[in-house]
């Protein structure tokens, strides 16, 4: 597999469209949404997303909120600017995301293998719950199914490509990676899972013997 190969976008063709697969692929996310709106309207989601909201109305003025790429505000900027009536700017925020995510995990379903949305769900539903400024960091990253240089985009979008050298002093001496060691785990395990589901026919980095026994478990 040469370079161009991998940085075409590859487009998806449909799963069977039978009944299981289409439960499956409008059953999951609309119950992950139900169960996310009915949070969001209780109040119950991440402590740090009115911090977050707050970071969109002034990008990187003060380093320890949301410092991150341009990249990602420059998603989550139109998400935080739409307003839906009787919702607060932090639930209707949380609100869009949860209803983006929704559909991600829909798109996963339809177009690739049952168990790559599976294993979405929980991932989604840990950064949902304790840090849901990184699920747009997890939509770039699953893109890279369909174009691998979106998981280049992942990481300039994490890291505060764009800001200045303040917020990068900020991230460098900030005690936030030991702390939050769970999500930039699980933020890698999706990144590497995704570079292994791309090059999985190029060259390999498993042993035969382990390659075998995986796609004989998900069919790949």
């Amino acid at each position: 597999m040469n370079l161009r190969q991998l940085v075409r976008l590859k487009r998806p063709s449909a799963v069977p469209a039978t009944g299981k697969n289409i439960a499956l692929a409008l059953g999951a996310p609309l119950i992950l949404l139900t169960q996310r709106l009915v949070f969001t309207i209780l109040g119950i989601f991440d402590i740090e997303t009115p911090v977050i909201v707050d970071a969109l109305k002034h990008p990187w003025q003060v380093p320890s909120e949301a410092p991150y790429g341009a990249i990602w505000y420059a998603i989550n900027i139109p998400i935080g600017s739409l307003q839906i009536p009787g919702l607060s700017a932090e639930q209707s925020w949380i609100t869009l995301t949860s209803t983006i995510d929704s559909t991600v995990l829909l798109l996963l379903f339809r177009y690739y293998k049952w168990w790559i949305g599976v294993a979405y769900v929980p991932a989604s539903f840990l950064m949902w719950r304790q840090a849901p400024y990184n699920l747009c960091i997890m939509w770039l990253t699953v893109a890279g199914l369909a174009w691998l240089p979106s998981l280049v985009l992942a990481i300039l979008a994490k890291l505060p490509v764009g800001a200045s050298a303040t917020v990068w002093n900020f991230i460098s001496h900030s005690s936030q990676l030991q702390s939050n060691w769970r999500y930039y785990g699980l933020l890698a395990t999706v990144w590497l899972g995704i570079v292994y589901i791309r090059v999985r026919k190029g060259r390999p980095f498993l042993p035969r013997e382990v390659r075998t026994l995986i796609a004989k478990i998900t069919g790949l």
